[in-house]
């Protein structure tokens, strides 16, 4: 069983009222002009929420996971496009200048970067290495004191507005995971660093960021299915139309209860990554059927712009690959097969 305790619940709460003041009117017009959102980002940094994981000795709140999660769903609710923009800056982003970077180089970055006054990004994924990160091609040859970066990167979130950006690159020719080494790259110094064209991709994050989303496709097909008549009655209460919704919340009340028991894992230390595995894969494509089914109880005016559940069905798709394909997801759950009951529990 799942329990938040009364400071969580009331964190949830605020993040839902500010999610529902200020995300969801500005997500249609966010969506339409695929733009980075400056406006959000800055009040989402004014909020501290991009600093609930870090210590309050840079301006973050020391949170844990669990609280991370219910941030992370609720803007998700609001606007997949601002959770992964908000999700790249808060983790990826800004760890490994907290983890690995010198007091100054957190001073200089991250402290900023908390408060949303510069955006971090992280850049791994190759045009032909994604998963498999030991294949990456970007080269760090050392040439007196400095180190020359010589590569290209893809799929990486907020790259156009980066003002740092840290990056995988190897330190030698020899393939494998030990010569990968972080460089953190400042944008307003360095030279030679280029974009690519811009990839109209439909956005990524994680399992509480699919349990959002998918809590978003179903409240809508919900409302819709209650106030849409056919033959009579409201189209909820067409048999056909019950069962899908039956379907679509017990899968997301399974996606939750996982998300929120991993994201408890983690607080604890214990080692997750089998169930890290298990709670993407199964929350990803959760949000994908969801969404789908969403679309379907809309009918036609499921692919009309005036209905936000269009874009819900869009930005479901990225949640699969984002964060590990389902392919790979599988790899990493078979690694493990043996289960008891036990485990479920513990």
């Amino acid at each position: 069983m799942i329990e938040f305790t009364p400071e969580q619940e009331e964190f949830r709460r605020a993040v839902a009222r500010f999610v529902d003041a200020e995300v969801v009117p500005a997500a249609e017009a966010i969506d339409a002009r695929a733009e980075f959102p400056w406006t959000l980002f800055k009040r989402i940094g004014e909020l501290g929420y991009l600093g609930l994981r870090y210590p309050e000795a840079y301006g973050g709140a020391g949170a844990d996971m669990v609280t991370y999660c219910l941030f992370a769903e609720e803007l998700a609710r609001g606007s997949l496009s601002v959770a992964a923009a908000a999700a790249m800056q808060s983790l990826m982003g800004t760890y490994f200048i907290y983890a690995h970077g010198s007091e100054a180089l957190r001073r200089k970055y991250l402290v900023p970067a908390l408060r949303g006054d510069l955006v971090a990004t992280f850049a791994l994924t190759e045009p032909n290495a994604g998963s498999d990160v030991a294949n990456i091609t970007t080269r760090a040859e050392r040439r007196g004191d400095r180190w020359v970066l010589s590569g290209g990167k893809t799929w990486v979130t907020n790259a156009p507005v980066a003002d740092v950006l840290t990056v995988a690159a190897k330190t030698s020719a020899e393939r494998g995971m030990k010569n990968i080494a972080l460089f953190l790259l400042d944008r307003s110094t360095m030279r030679g660093i280029t974009l690519g064209k811009k990839i109209d991709k439909i956005r990524v994050m994680t399992a509480a960021i699919s349990v959002g989303l998918a809590r978003a496709a179903y409240g809508a097909a919900l409302a819709y299915a209650r106030e849409r008549v056919a033959f009579g009655k409201p189209i909820v209460e067409h048999q056909a139309i019950g069962f899908k919704l039956a379907d679509m919340v017990t899968q997301l009340h399974a996606a939750t209860l996982m998300t929120y028991q991993a994201a408890a894992r983690l607080d604890a230390r214990r080692a997750i990554t089998r169930e890290a595995a298990m709670v993407k894969l199964f929350a990803s494509e959760m949000a994908v059927t969801v969404t789908d089914e969403a679309v379907r109880i809309f009918a036609s005016y499921g692919l009309a712009m005036e209905y936000p559940v269009q874009r819900y069905f869009r930005d479901a798709r990225f949640l699969l690959p984002g964060g590990g394909t389902s392919e790979i997801l599988r790899v990493v759950i078979g690694r493990d097969l043996d289960w008891d009951r036990s485990q479920a529990f513990a």
